[in-house]
């Protein structure tokens, strides 16, 4: 029977509700937070059916059924959530060479009035994007409501030598023809007369009178132009039009022919999940909170996550399923909620395959290296040696040995003990002895082997050399592979520990 936690909290950044969408035949379940928080139609929707359980889109069973516009497909809503499922996330969001992927978010992002996501697919299009034509450009701009793609190819029509065909030209209407043609004869009426072998309309593409000698005579402001000729229709581009399909959350409203298609292919066969964006989710319950996060990486990189898991996918009220029957998920003694919040910025994102973040401090990371050695996260383990060992400076090579046995870390420990065996002068003995008795008398034994040979004399106070009656020199590194010495005196230890 499910347990009731009255005074748990949920964690404001990692717990996440999800949605389950129907495309076409396929199943998408997602965080939930960006659709709602960033689009109207989305909340509108979600306000319909958020006080019922077992409402749409909260399970495969019954899904959110969502209609498309007729000029995409499941592929470009697919690319839509390359996007939308990172900044859920909080991660970075992908960066494409070409402009074919935005202008799939281009598409939806306009439909379905996802303004920062619209913004970022123009501003790509914009420096990537070759149109076709001016035209194209103009009825590109028209059908997605991008103002500066319209104005920007009036203008060059407004500005242009010669005009396309008159045919080409009919396709953006004939109340934007006579507008245009209008505009360039006005413009073009005060010309002055050309020299020899000059084209006649001296004042196009903005350029000065050819032969003109009369500095009074003005060239034509074409942008000025474009945009007092064709007012009416760039200002109503600026407002935001009603999108031409809502996702509702009754399937007997949808009436676009990507709907009909949906329920067409249900009959003829069940629903399959996405392979990248369904994402399972399990709910943890730590110290008071309660976290509810995709379940993929916990249990693809994890055995002891798997093996519990294992144990209890079959059961569908089984613990970690819903906030009434959490895992208790205990922490080791060093570590606490932070600790874990900190595991989840990094494993959340690698869920939904998109980048981690590459700005923690080194005492995050250290949060990291304590819970994914005791998980058995691999990779998140050595991400944290790795940046720890960048970032971080032990205080002592004592301190580094220790941690590096604690951690079971084997470079931090070889590290440590070469630089012992290798220092001129070593910590303190009651120091030394909170390595053990047992190190502290291989290092010395080892210490004094190596210095035994004198290979160098000088004239620096030092050790006795016995074969040249004179002061020996420290040895140094050049002389001595203290790495190899470690490694040959403490081969026992350091063959127990990780690499």
């Amino acid at each position: 029977m499910a347990q009731q936690y009255p005074s748990a909290q949920k964690d404001n950044r990692f717990f996440f509700e999800f949605v389950v969408f129907q495309v076409d035949n396929t199943l998408f379940q997602v965080p939930s937070r960006y659709f709602y928080d960033k689009s109207e139609i989305f909340r509108d929707a979600y306000s319909i059916s958020k006080t019922n359980n077992d409402g749409e889109g909260t399970s495969e069973r019954n899904p959110i059924r969502l209609p498309l516009p007729d000029d995409t497909t499941v592929t470009d809503f697919t690319t839509l959530l390359e996007f939308i499922v990172p900044l859920t996330v909080s991660a970075p969001t992908p960066t494409y060479s070409t402009s074919s992927r935005y202008l799939s978010v281009l598409k939806l992002s306009t439909c379905w009035g996802f303004k920062e996501l619209r913004d970022l697919a123009i501003e790509e299009i914009t420096k990537k994007h070759a149109f076709p034509s001016v035209i194209n450009k103009i009825e590109t701009g028209r059908k997605y409501r991008v103002k500066h793609w319209v104005h920007a190819g009036l203008n060059d029509l407004m500005a242009t030598e010669t005009l396309p065909p008159l045919e080409e030209l009919k396709t953006l209407g004939d109340k934007t023809i006579i507008g245009l043609l209008y505009a360039r004869d006005e413009a073009h009426r005060n010309c002055v007369k050309c020299q020899k072998n000059r084209r006649l309309y001296c004042t196009r593409s903005c350029t000065p009178d050819y032969g003109s000698k009369d500095p009074t005579i003005p060239k034509p402001d074409c942008w000025a132009l474009t945009q007092k000729t064709f007012k009416k229709e760039l200002d109503g581009i600026e407002k935001p039009a009603p999108p031409p399909i809502k996702p509702a959350m009754s399937t007997t409203s949808l009436t676009s022919k990507n709907a009909d298609k949906a329920s067409t292919s249900t009959k003829k066969s069940l629903p399959k999940r996405d392979r990248h964006f369904y994402f399972d989710t399990v709910v943890f319950l730590v110290g008071n909170t309660i976290f509810r996060v995709p379940s993929r990486y916990f249990y693809e990189n994890s055995a002891i996550f798997r093996d519990a898991h294992s144990i209890s996918k079959d059961n569908k009220d089984g613990e970690g399923t819903s906030d009434e029957n959490p895992i208790k998920l205990p922490l080791p003694d060093d570590t606490n909620v932070e600790d874990f919040i900190t595991i989840l910025k990094i494993i959340v994102p690698l869920s939904v395959s998109a980048p981690a973040p590459d700005n923690l401090t080194s005492a995050q990371y250290f949060s990291v290296l304590k819970l994914s050695t005791c998980w058995g996260f691999k990779d998140l383990r050595n991400l944290a040696i790795k940046k720890i060992s960048k970032k971080h400076k032990f205080p002592s090579l004592i301190n580094k040995i220790k941690t590096g046995r604690k951690y079971r870390v084997k470079q931090w420990v070889h590290e440590g003990l070469q630089g012992l065996l290798a220092d001129r002068y070593l910590p303190s003995l009651g120091e030394l002895k909170t390595l053990g008795d047992e190190t502290v008398i291989m290092l010395l034994y080892a210490r004094d082997e190596a210095h035994r040979t004198c290979l160098q004399c000088s004239e620096e106070p030092g050790h006795y050399c016995y074969s040249c009656s004179n002061i020996s020199h420290w040895r140094s590194d050049r002389q001595t592979n203290f790495g190899a010495l470690a490694e040959k005196v403490f081969a026992n230890e350091l063959a127990g520990l990780r690499t």
